[in-house]
């Protein structure tokens, strides 16, 4: 049985020819994971290994954004007109027409003297400006007698019927009424005056407010005696507009080139702690204050107060916006202070941030610095957001991780 003999050596002749077959697959397979891990072996053996004392940096990412750069100081708020008033005459106040925080019409009556001195006076006056004028009419009667008796000596004179003494002394006595005439109008001028002034000073017993405003202040009451020297007595204070307000506001000699009018301003209050007011510097005075040998400069700044919510007097905390750049690279301060171990310090005007590859060594990158808040500064140069620059060692050098 030939054919029966053959078909059993050709299986077997298969099954060994596919178990040569997956033995070969599996060597090469063998050989490919061994040649991976070797690749793998010599790059992790020839790799580089860090140095444990190479110095560890920390760094802080580039970021894009604002940055405001504000001007720090202390001021005080007060009303942006204010007038005092004050007395023009010395008596005893009658009476007193307002009280605290009253409005007030210009024009309207505050307080009230007692009258009854200043009548008398301007009666007085008034008298003696009447008696002036009839002696005005006493020496025109007599300067009319005596030039007419002139007339008549000059005429007997030329006569030869009296001597030239008569002449004279006729002569003497017109001028001497024409004299009179002329003093007796001075003295009706002169009590004319005094007539006028005790007029006025009746007038001023009525204390009269100067402005449109509100009383701040109020200084006098009713039976008070005032006198009134040399000078006034301030009596009440007004303020003009409570709704428009103004802070005076202390800038430091070291702040004051950055501030100028027309920047804007904002301020907290202790009494609104949690609301921001704005304002806009107005004035920057050149007179210095000088305190404990600290020298400032007052700033001026208008704020529109139309809630009424500051007072004239209230503490407030000023920041000045002195310069901003809205959509700007910002890095930390300390980048830009930062300098790496054994590398030499910037020169003096030049900036830049250091920058370390994963690998490598810090290199430095040149900036242009702009508006700084104390934390960020702005900078142009060849950096990009997300770019982490250093701003301090993460370890001491030479000293291990724990």
């Amino acid at each position: 049985m030939p054919a029966a003999d053959a078909r059993p050596e050709l299986s077997q002749i298969l099954a060994q020819e596919g178990r040569r077959r997956r033995h070969r697959i599996v060597l090469r397979w063998g050989l490919v994971v061994g040649l991976v891990g070797a690749v793998a072996a010599a790059v992790v053996i020839w790799r580089p290994r860090a140095d444990a004392n190479a110095p560890k940096y920390r760094g802080a990412a580039v970021v894009r954004g604002e940055v405001v750069h504000e001007v720090s100081a202390t001021g005080r708020v007060e009303a942006r007109s204010t007038v005092s008033v004050g007395a023009e005459i010395s008596g005893r106040i009658a009476t007193v027409e307002v009280n605290y925080n009253d409005i007030v019409k210009k024009g309207q009556v505050l307080a009230r003297f007692d009258t009854a001195s200043l009548h008398a006076q301007l009666d007085q006056s008034r008298a003696s400006l009447a008696a002036a004028r009839v002696a005005v009419e006493e020496a025109v009667l007599g300067a009319k007698q005596a030039h007419q008796e002139r007339v008549r000596s000059d005429q007997l004179f030329a006569a030869g019927a009296v001597g030239s003494a008569e002449r004279d002394n006729a002569v003497t006595a017109d001028e001497r009424a024409a004299a009179e005439v002329h003093s007796m109008r001075a003295q009706v001028a002169l009590q004319h005056a005094s007539f006028e002034l005790a007029s006025t000073n009746r007038h001023r017993a009525e204390i009269l407010a100067p402005i449109d405003g509100v009383v701040l202040s109020r200084a006098v009451d009713p039976g008070q005696t005032v006198a009134a020297s040399f000078q006034a007595p301030v009596l009440f204070v007004l303020a003009e507009d409570l709704a428009k307000m103004q802070v005076v506001a202390a800038i430091d000699e070291a702040d004051v080139g950055q501030v100028q009018p027309g920047q804007a301003a904002h301020f907290t209050v202790d009494a609104f702690p949690d609301q921001r007011f704005e304002a806009t510097v107005t004035e920057l005075r050149n007179s210095p204050v000088i305190t404990q040998n600290v020298v400032t400069y007052e700033a001026i700044l208008a704020v529109e107060n139309p809630e009424h919510k500051l007072r004239p007097g209230m503490t407030a905390s000023v920041k000045v916006v002195t310069a901003s750049d809205h959509d700007a690279l910002l890095v930390a301060n300390a980048a830009l202070r930062f300098v790496p171990s054994g590398e030499a310090p910037a020169q003096p005007g030049s900036h830049g941030v250091w920058v370390q590859e994963p690998g490598q060594a810090p290199r430095r990158v040149e900036v242009l610095v702009g508006v700084s808040d104390g934390i960020h500064t702005a900078v142009r140069g060849e950096l990009a957001v997300g770019v982490e620059v250093l701003v301090d060692l993460a370890t001491p050098v030479g000293e291990k991780p724990k």
